[in-house]
């Protein structure tokens, strides 16, 4: 319908807009984007054609509506759960107190979220909604947008000739890792949103294992992961493990690939090839 993939939004204190199109005007995230096309079109307009102070209060309303496809049943219910603005505050969205999650992640790439110099960005301020594209992008030039390689990623309008790794070669979107401890309660930083949420931990995963300049190792965590190694739900896993894919199955994680396909994945699946995976153009054998 819009010739490109879901777009990123335009950082992790945004929702979604239903005036703001499809492609990197969009400062909602993937999530936001696709409503139309899972029977939740009345979700995605709601607020179309107010003003930017009302749609304040119908953003907080969306955030806080469960849609059961966003939720694992092996996982939680699609229900609502607390905000915790303490670390994410949103932009557009008078929040509720509670407010419905997502157990799925799209993947921003083979670069994280904090590595290789991308760094966090919580979005331009509340008046580039009535700003020119042009004026919205200032905001952006410090940012290493060029350099994201995932199918979907901050402000992004990804055709599929962009995927010139293969679209049933590379991740699209798929099960997140959730501290087990932390399914309800919303304290931990990459649990703590609505499914409603641009570019961050909450909507968007990575597989950045190693350094795609030095081909180094990234550095592991207490836990002995790196940053993007795929890991299952567990009771040990701290809130620290907030760019990789998982679930709460306990030997697999499912995977769609660009072309629609789904694959349960293995959590001992070679890190290079699930490295390669989440990028769409690095050229570098995908394997089986």
């Amino acid at each position: 319908s819009h010739k490109c993939f879901p777009t990123g939004g335009w950082g992790h204190n945004y929702a979604g807009d239903p005036d703001h199109g499809a492609g990197r005007t969009q400062p909602g995230g993937w999530a936001f984007s696709i409503l139309p096309y899972i029977e939740e079109k009345a979700l995605h307009l709601l607020g179309k054609g107010t003003s930017t102070t009302q749609k304040l209060v119908t953003n907080g309303q969306r955030i806080a509506t469960p849609v059961s496809i966003y939720v694992c049943p092996t996982r939680r219910r699609a229900e609502t759960f607390p905000i915790n603005s303490s670390g994410a505050t949103y932009i557009n969205v008078t929040e509720p107190p509670s407010v419905a999650r997502s157990d799925f992640a799209a993947c921003g790439g083979s670069q994280g979220f904090n590595t290789n110099g991308f760094g966090a960005f919580g979005g331009p301020g509340l008046a580039a909604l009535n700003q020119s594209d042009d004026q919205v992008a200032t905001n952006y030039t410090s940012r290493k947008i060029k350099e994201m390689n995932g199918i979907s990623h901050m402000r992004s309008e990804i055709k599929i000739r962009q995927v010139s790794d293969g679209l049933s070669k590379t991740y699209m979107v798929g099960e997140r890792f959730i501290p087990f401890a932390k399914y309800e309660d919303g304290t931990s930083g990459d649990d703590n949103q609505s499914w409603d949420t641009a570019y961050d931990w909450d909507s968007y995963r990575w597989t950045n294992i190693k350094n795609l300049s030095t081909g180094a190792f990234l550095a592991k965590d207490g836990k002995g992961l790196y940053p993007g190694e795929p890991v299952g739900d567990n009771h040990t896993l701290a809130a620290i493990n907030n760019q990789n894919f998982g679930s709460a199955h306990a030997q697999i994680f499912n995977m769609a690939m660009g072309d629609g396909s789904i694959h349960a994945v293995e959590y001992e699946i070679d890190l290079d090839i699930h490295q390669g995976r989440g990028s769409r153009n690095d050229g570098k054998p995908a394997g089986q």
